[in-house]
């Protein structure tokens, strides 16, 4: 090591071009929107995966602590995510429609607004009790038109948990079954008992049609509308009565 000048010691490493002479990049800029482009590209790769900190922070090369510069916590980096994968969101369904007409359509753009967007599903609610507001405000299609069928109070918070199960549910069924496609082996098939084994047959004739999900979708679409039908039909004879 050279040294500086007479009776000085030497200079350190950093300042004389040596193994330890790199100096400290400057950490990575980032931004809100930065932050929240990597939690979709992180969803997107894997959409049954978990959105963390930690893995944001790895993806864009931060410390965790970066992170919160933007977001305060968790629950407020979801509460972000879940709202910018529902941008651009919209029923567009035709004024005048009767409420479950209504229901159906909010039903269908829901349904092509997760199928381009897999890993929104997972983002609806998470640890802690926490709900999506963005998802909640999505809703009000749905519950306006659940709000014209003439319910009382309890049965109408009913039929809204009911409506969101089934149409969820059967979101998240198809979802994974475009991701995985589940078919049995022939040597599986061959372990079914009867009537098992039939019955599954004709399952399996059904899914090798094209577009059975989506009537598949339309069935379970179906009956929940017949069913609130006959449920406003009730109450709209017992008014009558009154």
């Amino acid at each position: 090591m050279k040294a500086t000048g007479p009776g000085l010691r030497p200079a350190p490493a950093i300042f004389m071009g040596g193994a330890m002479s790199k100096k400290l990049g400057r950490p990575p800029r980032i931004s809100r929107e930065t932050v929240l482009d990597a939690a979709v590209e992180i969803a997107s790769a894997d959409p049954n995966g978990a959105v963390s900190i930690g893995a944001i922070a790895r993806h864009i090369k931060v410390t965790p602590m970066a992170i919160y510069t933007y977001f305060a916590s968790k629950d407020a980096l979801m509460q972000a995510l879940s709202q910018r994968l529902l941008e651009g969101f919209a029923t567009d369904h035709p004024d005048g429609l009767e409420p479950v007409e209504a229901l159906r359509a909010w039903s269908h753009a829901i349904r092509r607004h997760f199928l381009a967007n897999p890993s929104l599903i997972r983002m609806l609610a998470w640890d802690g009790g926490h709900n999506s507001v963005a998802w909640l405000n999505s809703s009000e299609p749905m519950l306006a038109a659940l709000g014209g069928l003439g319910l009382d109070d309890a049965t109408f918070a009913q039929a809204v948990l009911w409506t969101w199960s089934t149409v969820l549910g059967a979101i998240q069924f198809e979802i994974h079954y475009r991701q995985f496609e589940p078919r049995l082996r022939e040597e599986e098939a061959g372990q079914l008992v009867e009537p098992v084994r039939t019955d599954m047959a004709k399952i399996g004739v059904f899914q090798k049609q094209d577009g059975y999900l989506d009537r598949y979708f339309e069935f379970q679409i179906d009956r929940l509308v017949d069913a609130l039908r006959q449920l406003s039909a009730k109450f709209a004879a017992a008014d009558q009565k009154a």
